[in-house]
């Protein structure tokens, strides 16, 4: 009797075990005695014996039961469905590439994935991944954009870069992968601006955008200039300074704005004066004034004077309105070859040369035996009034003739 029912256990254990194998994690039931049949055959079985193993006790005889339960991460089939931990993100020992980021970014410039392990059927931190981060100056494309330190990065702030001119101030500039101060401006032709705009370490040099003739406004001499850079303009600058006057020239060499001022010329002043005489030749031929008209030696262009053969108190005057510097003069007198006007020995035998000073008549030489006389003033003297006094001609006719008289501010002038 005891070994059958050593033998029912072998049995329920063996059912057991076979249920478990199918994934039934029920606890093993292995029923009462009474469950076991009535009696075993001699034969070692029993028809109602196996029918009672079958049944099992009541009561039961097919095995353990799995009581079905939310799955939790265990490593057993809690819900009873035949799977183990199916809802759990992994197995433990699982590992799995992993990337946190932007997909965009992964594998971009940097950017690299990572991997990650499962423990306690839970996935561990992303191990080894790069991430995108903000854009620095290395050459590398930081924040995985596909773009290598676009935007400048670190840069932007002013620095001199240690060149001359106006290639000193810059900024720094990502270059390279590296931050390096570069010039704002970079060197360009010279201007007249007051910089070194060509970054030689000279300011204006060449005189830039100048060269061009110019006025000044000033006179005289003065007046021509040419534009010229200073302190960082243009301006026109006179070509010539002044100087002393040179006579002659035309030039307001003294750039005081009067030409010659000074300067005493050889210009005839006698047609600004008027013309008299003590008597004499008084027709619309010969007059006073024709002394004077610039004609020349004209038969009927003259001025004469009865005069006799000596000292008498006769003359020919010239008067100016204002105060002339007078140095020179020279008479026009007959000739006795030119021209033939049949006027022979009325040439200017004598007379003074005289000038008025302040009221009173001042003898300054004397004219003897000449037709045609240069008179020189030792130095001009200022006066309104000129003459030759106590005129007479050669014995003959006894009157004396002037074609025309000259008067010359300077004491250096030649025979007209």
């Amino acid at each position: 009797m005891r070994l059958l029912r050593t033998s029912a256990l072998v049995a329920a254990l063996g059912a057991a075990l076979s249920s478990c194998a199918t994934g039934n994690d029920r606890p093993l039931d292995l029923g009462s005695e009474e469950g076991q049949g009535a009696a075993a055959s001699s034969s070692g079985s029993s028809a109602s014996g196996g029918a009672g193993g079958a049944a099992g006790s009541g009561a039961g005889g097919s095995g353990p039961a799995c009581t079905p339960a939310p799955e939790i991460c265990d490593g057993l089939d809690n819900d009873c469905n035949g799977e183990v931990d199916e809802p759990c993100p992994c197995q433990n020992g699982e590992q799995q590439e992993c990337y946190t980021g932007d997909p965009g970014s992964k594998n971009l410039g940097v950017c690299k994935s990572g991997a990650q392990s499962c423990t306690n059927w839970q996935w561990g931190p992303c191990v080894g991944e790069v991430l995108p981060s903000d854009e620095s100056c290395d050459g590398k494309d930081n924040n995985c954009d596909g773009n290598v330190d676009e935007g400048n990065p670190g840069g932007g702030n002013a620095c001199l870069t240690g060149k001359p001119g106006v290639c000193s101030p810059g900024l720094y500039i990502c270059t390279a992968g590296k931050l390096e101060c570069t010039p704002t401006e970079q060197p360009a032709a010279e201007k007249c601006d007051g910089k070194d705009n060509d970054c030689n370490g000279n300011v204006d040099e060449g005189n830039p955008e100048g060269g061009a003739p110019c006025t000044t406004g000033l006179p005289g001499i003065c007046s021509a200039g040419t534009m010229t850079c200073q302190n960082g303009s243009l301006k026109c600058v006179q070509s010539q300074q002044p100087v002393a006057e040179a006579c002659g020239d035309g030039k307001d060499n003294d750039c005081d704005g009067v030409v010659d001022n000074g300067c005493l010329t050889c210009d005839n002043i006698a047609p600004l004066a008027t013309a008299s005489t003590s008597g004499g030749g008084n027709s619309i031929n010969y007059n006073p004034g024709k002394m004077n008209n610039l004609v020349g030696q004209a038969c009927n262009e003259l001025c004469w004077i009865t005069s006799g053969q000596s000292a008498s108190g006769k003359y020919f005057q010239l008067t100016w309105a204002g105060e002339q510097t007078v140095g020179s003069f020279y008479v026009d007198g007959e000739s006795t070859s030119a021209p033939a006007c049949g006027l022979a020995g009325r040439d200017i035998k004598y007379a003074k040369v005289q000038y008025k000073d302040g009221g009173v008549w001042v003898s300054a030489g004397t004219l003897q035996s000449k037709e045609n006389y240069l008179f020189k003033f030792p130095a001009p003297v200022k006066t309104k009034e000129l003459r030759l006094y106590d005129v007479y001609s050669s014995p003959g006719n006894g009157n004396a003739i002037l074609f025309e008289w000259y008067v010359f501010p300077a004491n250096d002038c030649p025979a007209p």
